[in-house]
């Protein structure tokens, strides 16, 4: 593990985990649609 990989900023993990989460919405979205066209 790099030193720097320690001196990551809070804000930077909390925009990360926005991302995260959005981008896990858009997959659950997705999924869900596909599963409503297939049934």
């Amino acid at each position: 593990m790099p030193d720097g990989a320690a001196l990551i900023r809070p804000t930077e993990c909390v925009t990360v985990g926005r991302i995260c989460l959005m981008a896990l919405r858009l997959s659950g979205l997705r999924s869900a649609l596909l599963w409503v066209g297939y049934a």
